[in-house]
């Protein structure tokens, strides 16, 4: 996702991942969900999902960019399953599991 198309002078981009019932619901802060990745968990399920972006601009205002919700996230990996396989099958390479 694109935050942003230009910052000028961009010091420090800082980030909150949220989260909501509903798509067009209230979306409240997960806890220590503060990086600029966010990992899904069980707890997610069904929820849809919203990351925001702050920075404090050139001229020192602070700018907030709020990202479209996601879908409702899937609950697909029950009982270790996997729903494909990432990568080139070369030797040295490395597979990844692709839960969907």
């Amino acid at each position: 996702m694109q935050m942003a198309q230009r910052v000028d002078h961009l010091l420090l981009l800082f980030y909150q991942w949220t989260v909501s019932d509903t798509e067009n619901g209230t979306y409240t802060a997960i806890s220590g969900a503060i990086a600029s990745t966010f990992t899904l968990t069980q707890a997610e399920v069904d929820k849809f999902i919203k990351v925001v972006a702050s920075y404090t601009d050139a001229q020192g205002t602070v700018e907030t960019v709020t990202s479209a919700a996601s879908s409702a996230v899937d609950n697909t990996n029950d009982v270790g399953a996997i729903a494909a396989i990432s990568g080139t099958t070369t030797r040295g390479q490395t597979l990844r599991r692709c839960n969907y």
